[in-house]
């Protein structure tokens, strides 16, 4: 088999049903399955999907137990010589995945992991890549509450129509060898939603393997629709991007790290009244700064 298609989902039947529609309707000319992990969602009906498509393998997990761990029990079934993690809020509008295989076929020896453009619903682009976290680039994600954004500069990236190299490629859709992934074991268990992606790629950048951006070839991302469910959503992802990202510095990058506590200390009156939460809110969400 050439590809086995990983999805994770948490409530979100409705947007699962569309993504999967649209891998059968533009997905040819390769031999590929669908694995969904339903990480114990309060909505999973699953009746109607294997109605629609009976040829799809679904895993129902008890618990939940986070996006990396989920990817790794289909990994562990999975057939396929490559694995495609998709998130469930995304969309095929053409033949996507074999362009990924193709040119993973042809760059097998030095590839890590392969993505694409990624655009949202009014066919823009929304973020498909980013630079391994460092105290640079990820103190304002916290300082302000907003998360990376597209720049003119990478918009201009794109438009080369050339295969690129990137830090890392955004979990939404990443493309990667079986062999690989299970070499690095792969996603880290520690990671329960955010980071994880960046980490496994962190480590694929240390075997010396590239991380490529096909720009000639795009998939729909309607961001944030795997995050529905979460009650008080904006509090409670933040706590875990910051977890997350704790998790990923202490372990790849110990100077920014501690330069991360450092400016959250100099930062406290801000975070402490940060008037889109509460007082609680805002001292839980200090504490784990300093964690």
């Amino acid at each position: 088999m050439d590809v086995s298609i990983i999805i994770v989902n948490y409530n979100t039947s409705e947007i699962l049903k569309d993504c999967i529609k649209s891998i059968y309707e533009h997905t040819k000319n390769l031999d590929f399955e669908v694995i969904i992990v339903d990480n114990a969602s309060n909505d999973r009906t699953f009746t109607e999907l294997k109605y629609l498509f009976p040829n799809i393998t679904i895993i129902e997990l008890e618990n939940n137990i986070g996006f990396g761990k989920a990817n790794n029990i289909g990994a562990k079934i999975a057939k396929g010589k490559y694995l495609f993690f998709l998130n469930s809020d995304t969309l095929l509008i053409e033949n996507s995945i074999l362009h990924l295989l193709n040119y993973s076929n042809r760059n097998e020896s030095i590839l890590g992991a392969l993505g694409c453009i990624l655009i949202d619903g009014k066919k823009d682009l929304t973020k498909c890549w980013g630079d391994f976290p460092d105290f640079y680039n990820s103190k304002l994600k916290w300082i302000f509450d907003k998360f990376s954004k597209i720049d003119d500069k990478k918009k201009e990236v794109i438009k080369t129509a050339e295969p690129f190299k990137v830090d890392y490629i955004i979990g939404a859709a990443l493309f990667l060898s079986r062999n690989l992934f299970e070499q690095l074991q792969g996603f880290a268990p520690e990671f329960f939603m955010y980071f994880e992606e960046v980490d496994l790629q962190k480590r694929i950048s240390q075997l010396n393997k590239d991380r490529i951006i096909l720009p000639f070839t795009k998939i729909i991302h309607y961001e944030g629709g795997t995050v529905k469910g979460i009650s008080n959503a904006n509090h409670r992802t933040r706590m875990m991007f910051i977890r997350s990202q704790n998790i990923y510095l202490k372990k790849h990058n110990i100077v920014s790290y501690h330069l991360v506590h450092i400016l959250a200390c100099l930062m406290a009156v801000k975070i402490l009244f940060n008037p889109k939460y509460t007082y609680k809110e805002n001292w839980s969400y200090f504490k784990l700064l300093l964690n």
